[in-house]
């Protein structure tokens, strides 16, 4: 893969249910098949015995058979092009996206493969995009029984899915370009359903009750008419409660039925940046990698790691990462691992 996407590829470094205190160098070059690179941007354990692991070059698993590791490529032709920004597992399912350096240079989603039976079997929805439109920029879509006019995305260039999420009957995406999307990977022929998110100047939106006159879905940059807050990055639910990061802050959304409502917060309501890249729960806390969206020099955003300590209402950042790039963090029994750039 080109330098520019391995840059993308760090946001999402290693994902691990457990962290062990013994580590020991596995000569790859001993298995055969190998995985499709030794560039691992993705960890996560499916079960006692299987790792799957998403690299540069597409997704392998390792398997544990008396005490040894073989490692593998997932030859199926419903896995996405190219690296794995994302990978995720819940229970027998496991989701993972695809992404690649388009012909122009740009960064371009291949989709989201998804396999209900622990990697057995496995399905592709392909990046969410619309038709091309004659003579218009707007399409209109249905959501909490309202018509909501949204910018058509046409092209799967910065259309990523960087971060995926798997609740209920639906895979979540969060595809910058793309927005967030969901579909319900239960049906036979899943369809994407793009998910309004408040407007940058907006503090809430609630399904059912926008007013669509003056709301437009559109990820364009907010100097070009468009909202930062729609360019989707990370996501995260817990319960029934989903968190969307953005180029624009945080969104705590109230999953109800088919409907979601949201409350959006920035840098304004006590984060230290407005790029929100990851999230994580633990000791009683939503913690969410958020990085400035600003110049260094100016000083009213900065990298760092936020939390809240009352479900997202107000919001603090630690003084000790401030102007400090954070990449990950895990949290294993009473201790929490905090990735930087330094």
């Amino acid at each position: 893969m080109k330098k520019y996407l391995f840059i993308y590829f760090l946001f999402s470094l290693c994902y691990f249910q457990s962290i062990p205190f013994e580590f020991q160098l596995i000569d790859l070059n001993r298995s055969s098949p190998v995985l499709p690179s030794t560039n691992i941007t993705n960890l996560i354990e499916v079960n006692n015995s299987t790792i799957y692991i998403g690299t540069s070059e597409g997704l392998g698993y390792a398997e544990n058979i008396e005490g040894s590791h073989y490692f593998y490529t997932v030859n199926s032709n419903q896995m996405p092009e190219g690296g794995n920004p994302a990978l995720r597992a819940s229970e027998n399912t496991i989701a993972v996206s695809g992404a690649m350096t388009s012909s122009y240079g740009t960064p371009e989603g291949t989709g989201v493969a998804y396999s209900k039976d622990l990697g057995n079997t496995w399905k592709i929805m392909e990046q969410p995009t619309v038709d091309s439109l004659e003579n218009v920029m707007y399409y209109e879509i249905q959501w909490g029984g309202q018509s909501i006019q949204v910018f058509a995305v046409t092209s799967a260039e910065y259309n990523v899915s960087y971060d995926l999420a798997i609740s209920g009957n639906y895979i979540y995406s969060t595809s910058w370009a793309g927005g967030l999307q969901r579909f319900r990977y239960t049906d036979d022929t899943p369809q994407w359903e793009i998910i309004p998110l408040p407007m940058d100047n907006q503090s809430e939106l609630i399904c059912g009750d926008i007013d669509t006159e003056n709301y437009q879905l559109n990820p364009m940059d907010s100097s070009n008419g468009g909202n930062n807050n729609h360019k989707a990055f990370s996501v995260f639910i817990n319960d029934n409660i989903i968190w969307v990061g953005t180029a624009n802050g945080i969104n705590k959304g109230e999953i109800s039925d088919n409907c979601i409502s949201w409350t959006h917060v920035t840098a304004d309501n006590g984060l230290s940046g407005n790029w929100v890249i990851g999230f994580e729960f633990g000791f009683d806390r939503i913690w969410a990698i958020s990085w400035s969206t600003l110049p260094t020099w100016q000083d009213v955003e900065s990298d760092g790691l936020s939390y809240s300590d009352d479900n997202g209402q107000s919001w603090n950042y630690i003084d000790y990462f401030k102007n400090i790039r954070v990449y990950k963090v895990n949290i294993v029994n009473d201790r929490i691992y905090v990735s930087t750039i330094n």
